[in-house]
């Protein structure tokens, strides 16, 4: 079995997952379906074609740096929206009544 491990958008976790076979774009690992027998599943790794909710990576030190990297993403988007933020509350602030004609 392969050790791979999984990331999860918007979540700060790393999960181990064994896989069953792998390819450039692609990992099969096996799951529970709801009738309660294993199947194999197929999800896109993190090097190929993704999906953005959820990757996977071949060493724990690569996810964590996968998810240091999304986190430091959304601290400058915020930083950004902060700006944006304080710019619009100026704006306001210097708005002036205007004199009646």
């Amino acid at each position: 079995m392969i050790e791979k491990w999984k990331t999860q958008n918007g979540t700060a976790a790393i999960h181990c997952v064994g896989c069953t076979r792998e390819t450039f774009a692609s990992v099969w690992f096996m799951e529970v379906s709801w009738k309660g027998v294993s199947v194999e599943k197929r999800a896109p790794l993190a090097g190929g074609v993704r999906d953005c909710a959820v990757s996977y990576h071949g060493t724990w030190e690569a996810a964590q740096e996968f998810l240091m990297n999304r986190a430091a993403f959304k601290v400058q988007q915020a930083r950004r929206e902060l700006q944006l933020a304080q710019a619009f509350e100026g704006n306001v602030k210097g708005l002036k009544k205007p004199v009646a004609a």
